[in-house]
């Protein structure tokens, strides 16, 4: 009996730690996705700039 006991209240903290892991997942998420957006602004403005130095060079 001791051991379902031990296992109930382990369920309980289970289900209070998956609560605070997915504030944290979403919050990791979010920051992930704007660290992508931030990542891939930068290189298609890095890409602009390299291809308008490309055209500036073949046509001056």
């Amino acid at each position: 009996m001791a051991i379902a006991g031990a296992q109930r209240s382990a369920v309980g903290n289970g289900r209070r730690i998956d609560r605070r892991s997915r504030r944290r997942r979403t919050r990791a998420a979010a920051l992930w996705l704007a660290s992508f957006g931030a990542w891939s602004l930068f290189f298609l403005i890095l890409g602009w700039l390299v291809a308008a130095g490309v055209y500036g060079l073949v046509n001056p």
